[in-house]
């Protein structure tokens, strides 16, 4: 287990969360960009901080839905060509 005393002796627990220090701001930033980081930074802000701004993470979300929707037409697209092809 990782002692206060300790942690502030070697500079921190290597399995501990880590703090707000500037490399997990950056993760923090990214992650905003990603379903889960986005959902729930909207979810948090609509249910404690109604008058927060929420367009970015609405856009984000919305962005992720179009690319999956595409997505799945082109795998669709794809699949009837090869079934078309394999049967000519």
């Amino acid at each position: 287990m990782c002692s206060p005393a300790w942690a502030s002796a070697h500079g921190g627990c290597a399995w501990s969360a880590p703090s707000s220090t500037e490399s997990s701001e950056v993760w923090h930033d990214i992650g905003q960009f990603f379903v889960p980081g986005a959902a729930g930074t909207l979810l948090r802000d609509l249910s404690y901080f109604p008058d927060a701004p929420s367009a970015l993470q609405w856009w984000v979300l919305s962005a992720w839905l179009v690319v999956g929707i595409a997505l799945i037409l082109v795998g669709h697209v794809i699949a009837h060509r090869k079934a078309h092809a394999a049967a000519h």
